[in-house]
């Protein structure tokens, strides 16, 4: 049995739509269990991953995230274009799928995919500059 297609009860689908978002949040994936932040750091990209704080991941848990490490370091020089560099990064998360311990593990990347290539990366890499990473306020 195949269902009834989107196009056919657009009401319907639009009203389970809006009882998932009130119910569960903005997010896509009720069962988030981490995330990567990914930042610029001088001429780096860098990626850092928090995890859940459990032993076993149970439905609608309250989680509580904690920082597990670095996951990703690109260097690039000035020549790179942006264009490189958003593959590049985003290339590196593709393969994050297949390492411990984001192996088994879906890695959601359609927003970074769709706002990547209008990113001006070569502007966010400053070069000899290790202050200007995201999140840090100069003092």
């Amino acid at each position: 049995m195949e269902g009834v297609p989107p196009e056919r009860e657009p009401h319907s689908y639009s009203w389970a739509d809006q009882h998932f978002f009130e119910k569960y949040g903005c997010w896509r994936y009720n069962q988030a269990i981490g995330w990567i932040r990914v930042y610029v750091l001088g001429s780096q990209i860098r990626g850092e991953y928090y995890f859940v704080e459990a032993t076993r991941i149970r439905l609608l848990m309250r989680k509580t995230f904690s920082w597990r490490g670095k996951c990703l370091e690109l260097h690039f020089s000035p020549e790179d274009s942006s264009k490189k560099i958003s593959r590049e990064v985003e290339s590196e998360l593709e393969q994050l799928r297949n390492e411990e311990p984001f192996k088994g593990r879906y890695i959601d990347l359609e927003a970074f995919s769709e706002i990547a290539p209008f990113i001006n990366w070569r502007k966010l890499i400053v070069l000899g500059k290790p202050d200007s990473h995201w999140g840090l306020s100069r003092t």
